[in-house]
């Protein structure tokens, strides 16, 4: 399933990670850089480089709010590549849901709320 994601990103030239992290700053423009790395769990040594990919691709923007730290947005490029993403995704959703009845798609998205929640008991 996750590689089917990935086949489907991968003409967008994108990884998985990379579609996460241009999410992230789509959703959260002005971002911290470590702030992506901890929302997604990337390690800070793996982040930078990832984020200098993107950045050399056109895709976001870099600026230093404070001096130190990188703030993250999307440049015009990232935007409409964000919504590739988006719509990417969701085709790949409605592929795995269409083998799914309204019941059990109920069930599975409540249940992933609850992992997500940290609740892995519910």
């Amino acid at each position: 399933m996750l590689a089917d994601l990935a086949e489907s990103l991968g003409d967008l030239g994108l990884r998985t990670t990379e579609a996460s992290v241009i999410l992230v700053i789509e959703a959260n423009p002005g971002i911290i850089q470590s702030e992506v790395g901890k929302m997604l769990g990337i390690q800070r040594a793996n982040m930078a480089p990832l984020a200098a990919h993107l950045t050399e691709q056109g895709w976001i923007l870099r600026s230093r709010p404070d001096g130190r730290s990188q703030g993250l947005r999307l440049s015009e490029a990232g935007s409409d590549l964000a919504g590739k993403v988006r719509a990417r995704i969701a085709t790949h959703e409605a592929r795995f849901a269409s083998d799914l009845s309204p019941i059990e798609r109920e069930t599975l998205v409540k249940r992933l709320h609850r992992l997500w929640a940290g609740d892995a008991e519910g």
